[in-house]
């Protein structure tokens, strides 16, 4: 087992992760359909407060049990993983992000579209995109099942958007969230004291004692046909899984393979509405309500009257401007996924 020694496991030098990655040794096992594999694994201990790190030895002990020689890799600040991932793709098959949602939304970016594998073990605070891929809760079981799960394909949502001063494109896995869930996204980040659904709840009642709705111009494009709003909207969420922030089912007709994206809006409510709306959105139910639009789309194209903030997978991207188009991008990653897809 090799973990970069760098301050304190802090690996930024591209010159030492090339060393790392030319005396990787394929594991001792046969892996992945009867073929043998690399495995490059990054690991966030800033995941779920802070309280990752007390895995990391749990990890490295772990996978020495499984007989795996690989390398872990530790990121030290945001944006990391990513570089970590671009890196490592060069020369493994497969990639495992150790963290939560935003630390797969990180690794993922450099391998859509590519024949590179993801791996996921969950030890964030919500580990939403998870419950797609596996049945299971505890990391001790999804790294147990990391090494025979089979590869499936899924689908990856594409976010076109301005920052003010140049273009930008992003993926997402999970979730895409403006609006209300944005500014939550946004809120969650700054409360370090709780974890998982405790923060998300913290986030939720401080952004909505002055949360204001915003009136957007809005384009569906379904498989059948294009579909023009203007609505003043309270949130808009898109799911390509079903959850979000742990329990609350935006989206309770998404399948992560189906080449869709579910689009579930909420138009202009009241606070004093807003804990029955809560009770609809952990339950699914909202979805049949006339303050909702509900749809499956292929691509959606939102005007923004003013700089907004939105999450990808609970990553923030503040100040996006002008116009945004998100597409969904079908079976552009191929993932390790323990429960059987659709």
């Amino acid at each position: 087992m090799k973990i970069p020694e760098h301050s304190d496991i802090n690996v930024t030098d591209e010159s030492v992760l090339k060393t790392a990655l030319s005396k990787l040794e394929s594991p001792k096992s046969s892996f992945i359909s009867g073929t043998s594999h690399n495995y490059w694994f990054i690991f966030n201990p800033a995941a779920n407060k802070g309280r990752a790190r007390k895995q990391l030895e749990w990890l490295s002990d772990g996978l020495k049990k499984f007989g795996c020689d690989t390398v872990i890799q530790v990121t030290t600040e945001p944006n990391e993983a990513t570089q970590f991932s671009e890196m490592a793709k060069k020369s493994v098959d497969v990639i495992v992000a150790c963290g939560g949602d935003g630390t797969i939304n990180e690794v993922i970016q450099p391998m859509v579209g590519t024949d590179k594998v993801l791996g996921c073990l969950p030890i964030g605070s919500a580990n939403d995109f998870i419950k797609n891929i596996s049945t299971c809760s505890q990391p001790e079981t999804h790294l147990s099942k990391l090494f025979k799960s089979p590869v499936q394909k899924v689908d990856i949502g594409k976010v076109c958007y301005s920052n003010g001063s140049t273009n930008q494109t992003r993926y997402f896995l999970n979730s895409f969230g403006l609006g209300f869930s944005g500014q939550i996204a946004k809120e969650a980040k700054t409360i370090s004291w709780a974890k998982g659904d405790l923060s998300y709840a913290m986030a939720l009642l401080k952004v909505a004692s002055d949360y204001q709705p915003q009136r957007l111009k809005f384009r569906l494009h379904t498989p059948d046909e294009v579909l023009d709003y203007d609505e003043e909207i309270f949130m808009l969420s898109i799911g390509n899984g079903k959850v979000e922030a742990g329990k609350f089912m935006i989206a309770p007709h998404a399948e992560i393979n189906d080449g869709l994206l579910d689009v579930c809006i909420l138009k202009e409510i009241s606070r004093k509405q807003l804990p029955k709306w809560i009770g609809k959105y952990i339950k699914g139910t909202q979805i049949n309500e006339s303050e909702v639009i509900y749809a499956q789309v292929t691509k959606l194209e939102i005007d923004l009257p003013k700089p907004e903030v939105l999450h990808l997978d609970g990553e923030v991207l503040d100040n996006v401007h002008d116009k945004l188009i998100v597409e969904v991008c079908p079976s552009s990653l191929n993932v390790l996924a323990s429960k059987d897809q659709h």
